[in-house]
C-alpha cells in the first residue's frame, strides 16, 4: 500500500479521535466550571459586550464603524485606539446566539468553551500529518491548557476571554484549508479570523509567505518570461 493510500485509508479515524477530543475537553470543562454556568450574570464590560451584540440592542453596522469603543473601559493611561477594535465576527457569533438565549444566559459561555474544544480536535488534524500521531494527540489534548487560553482570572469564563480561542479556530481551519490547497476556503478563513482579533494578521502574513516560496519556481520563471 502506497503512503498517499495509507494516510487517507486513516482519515475517518483520525476524524474520530478529533471529534473526541473536542468532546472531552468541552464536557471536562463544562462540568468543572458548571456551578459557575449556572450562577453566571454579566456586568460591566462583560454586560455591554453582550448587549452591543445582543439582537435588537446592537447596531451591525456599529461593528465595523465603531468597533468597541464606546463599551470597553478606555484607561487613562492607555490611547483612544487601545479599545477601539473591530472585531465583528466576535460580534456576530453572540448576535446569532443571541437570537436563541437572554444576554445574561450562562449558554454564552458555553459556546467559549465548545470553541476551546473544537480547537483542541482541530489541532489534531493540523498535526497529524507532520509528527507521529500519539504526539499530535499529546499536543492537541494539552492546548485548551495553554496560557494564552486560561489567564489567571476568568478561565474563559467571561466573554471578553473569548477572543483568543475564536481567532484560533479560524486559523486552524485556514492552515488545514491552505494544506489541502483550498486556498479560496483558506482566504475566507483567514478574513474571518482577523475579523475575530487583530491578532490573527501574523498567521495570514505566515502562510502568504508560504505560498510565495513553495510556488517561488513558478513566479521566477514568469519574470524571466
Amino acid at each position: 500500500m502506497c503512503p498517499e493510500t495509507s494516510a487517507r485509508s486513516g482519515q475517518p479515524l483520525h476524524y474520530l479521535i478529533a471529534l473526541g477530543l473536542a468532546a472531552f475537553w468541552f464536557l471536562a470543562l463544562a462540568c468543572f466550571s458548571a456551578d459557575f454556568l449556572r450562577g453566571y450574570f454579566p456586568l460591566g464590560d462583560e454586560f455591554a459586550l453582550l448587549a452591543n451584540s445582543y439582537p435588537g440592542l446592537g447596531q451591525p453596522l456599529h461593528w465595523l464603524t465603531e468597533g468597541f469603543s464606546r463599551y470597553f473601559i478606555a484607561f487613562p493611561e492607555l490611547t483612544v485606539p487601545s479599545t477601539n477594535f473591530i472585531r465583528p465576527v466576535f460580534n456576530l457569533t453572540y448576535w446569532l446566539v443571541g437570537w436563541f438565549v437572554s444576554p445574561t444566559s450562562g449558554v454564552f459561555l458555553y459556546v467559549n468553551l465548545a470553541v476551546l474544544a473544537a480547537c483542541s480536535g482541530l489541532m489534531f488534524l493540523a498535526l497529524r500529518r507532520s509528527v507521529p500521531v500519539l504526539f499530535a494527540l499529546l499536543l492537541a489534548a494539552v492546548l485548551p491548557l495553554a496560557p494564552a487560553f486560561l489567564p489567571s482570572v476568568g478561565v474563559l469564563l467571561v466573554p471578553c476571554q473569548a477572543f483568543d480561542p475564536m481567532a484560533v479556530f479560524w486559523c486552524l481551519l485556514a492552515y488545514l484549508a491552505y494544506r489541502d490547497s483550498r486556498l479560496w476556503l483558506c482566504t475566507v478563513w483567514l478574513i474571518l479570523a482577523v475579523f475575530t482579533k487583530e491578532t490573527a494578521l501574523p498567521v495570514a502574513a505566515a502562510l502568504c509567505v508560504a505560498y510565495v516560496l513553495e510556488h517561488r519556481h513558478y513566479f521566477l520563471r514568469r519574470e524571466r518570461l
